[in-house]
């Protein structure tokens, strides 16, 4: 069931990861700095294409899991010109929310943009955000 799988960051050392396919479980370690980003982060937006935050505990918080992967495993076949239109322009809107926002995602690439399954697998969705910046548009 899609509810019992999840996508986990932790942050104990800096740089390490440690993946286990087989219980779909994903942990990512952190410096304390990048966990406090990603978590400001997440927390602020609100996008149905960010994976959002599900439980938050000590030193972790929890997000789906997306076992379709990443869109590098599929662009690296090439796409056809509608589907990289149509993933495009997912990726501008969500880009353009995030600067609505103030945040500045600065890790912009195809390892951080997840496939939805099913019924939403025509969807991206944005992770990693624990390079983000605020910042401030005087503009606005």
């Amino acid at each position: 069931m899609w509810c019992c799988t999840w996508y986990v960051l932790l942050y104990e050392s800096p740089n390490s990861s440690i993946y286990k396919e087989k219980n779909k479980v994903k942990k990512v370690v952190y410096s304390k700095k990048m966990y406090e980003t990603e978590l400001f982060a997440l927390q602020k937006l609100s996008h149905p294409n960010i994976v959002s935050i599900d439980k938050i505990e000590r030193n972790s918080f929890t997000m789906k899991y997306y076992p379709r992967g990443d869109i590098l495993l599929y662009i690296k076949d090439g796409l056809p010109e509608y589907v990289v239109r149509h993933y495009g322009t997912q990726l501008i809107d969500i880009l353009i929310y995030c600067h609505s926002c103030g945040i500045s995602h600065r890790d912009v690439k195809p390892d951080n943009f997840l496939m939805g399954l099913g019924k939403k697998s025509n969807l991206l969705y944005v992770v990693d955000m624990g390079l983000a910046k605020r910042y401030f548009d005087p503009n606005s």
